[in-house]
């Protein structure tokens, strides 16, 4: 046996607590709400009047954002007319971003600011067609948003129309990728629809995970708590019982040593088990020897139990009485 243990009861609520733990994790993560919030809003009902479905411009306008939504992602899909192959198609893309902040005494009336255009980029992309859809590519992303509201106003290149404009034909081309070896390459495609796809963080995620990250805090600190407590209790223990022995010892009360080994070895440990510290280091490999050089044989017992032990409140037995 060795100098230091867990009681049943505790080592039941412990083991109880994790499998709860896991368990509420796991429905948690997959029963749970969403990572992200898809929004997906139709080109045809953000177009600029007087404008091609197929070059734009398109102004996309973003709900007011909570704080746990500060991060925007702004994708497209491209729907096209039926093909009988694969095609990939460059595709050009020109976005500008426009900020405006709610006033600072918020109420059912409350009016945006007006627009402040914040940033202008343009990118090249590589899209591939799989029959009447186009693979869904990413436009811009506002990793930190500083306003409550956000404008998008976005331009597709001629390359993907059916029809040119000169407003794009001294844009510079950017490298992009190379298709796969069974998509053919076109510069010409002819839009049906378009639809854009605005994602942000969903709010109950957000307050889920920061509800997590302080039971997760709190959970570690109590943790820590209660090994440094039971570490202490294990340290009081044994020189408790070790006081308790010597003065029984001392007064020669042989009931109350019984009564004392009967509560150290109560956890169905044999008097023949080897005897280790809380390191592992080995004490003794009989503790009954030990026990009898340590009493001066005030107790009387095989080292090879053969009858088993009477209970704590009948009365000791006698000293030719063999216990385990």
């Amino acid at each position: 046996m060795r100098l230091y243990f867990l009681d049943k009861k505790n080592f039941i609520l412990l083991s109880l607590l994790f499998c709860i733990t896991v368990s509420a994790s796991i429905l948690i993560g997959t029963q749970g709400p969403p990572v992200l919030l898809r929004t997906t809003i139709n080109g045809s009902d953000v177009l600029s009047q007087k404008s091609e479905l197929a070059i734009g411009p398109f102004d996309i306008k973003t709900q007011p954002l909570y704080i746990y939504q500060r991060e925007i992602w702004l994708s497209a899909v491209l729907h096209i007319k039926p093909l009988s192959a694969a095609l990939s198609v460059p595709f050009h893309i020109y976005v500008s971003i426009g900020c405006r902040s709610l006033q600072s005494e918020v109420s059912s009336n409350a009016r945006p600011q007006s627009l402040m255009w914040m940033r202008n980029f343009s990118n090249s992309l590589l899209l591939t067609c799989y029959g009447q859809t186009c693979t869904e590519k990413l436009i811009a992303h506002l990793p930190v948003v500083g306003c409550d509201l956000h404008t998008f106003h976005v331009n597709f290149s001629a390359q993907s129309a059916t029809s040119s404009s000169s407003a794009f034909a001294t844009a510079p081309k950017k490298r992009t990728k190379s298709p796969p070896s069974d998509v053919s390459v076109t510069s010409f495609i002819e839009v049906s629809s378009v639809e854009f796809i605005l994602q942000t963080f969903n709010p109950p995620f957000s307050y889920f995970e920061l509800f997590s990250r302080f039971f997760a805090f709190f959970s570690s600190t109590l943790l820590l708590m209660t090994a440094k407590s039971a570490k202490e209790d294990r340290k009081k223990y044994w020189p408790e019982i070790a006081t308790s022995m010597e003065q029984a010892s001392n007064v020669s009360d042989t009931r109350k040593l019984y009564q004392i080994i009967r509560q150290v070895s109560g956890r169905r440990s044999t008097l023949n088990d080897s005897v280790s510290d809380v390191n592992g280091n080995f004490i003794a490999e009989n503790p009954a020897e030990v026990w009898r050089e340590h009493f001066e044989n005030l107790l009387n017992f095989d080292t090879e139990p053969r009858t088993p032990l009477p209970r704590a409140t009948e009365s000791p037995p006698s000293p030719a009485y063999a216990f385990s």
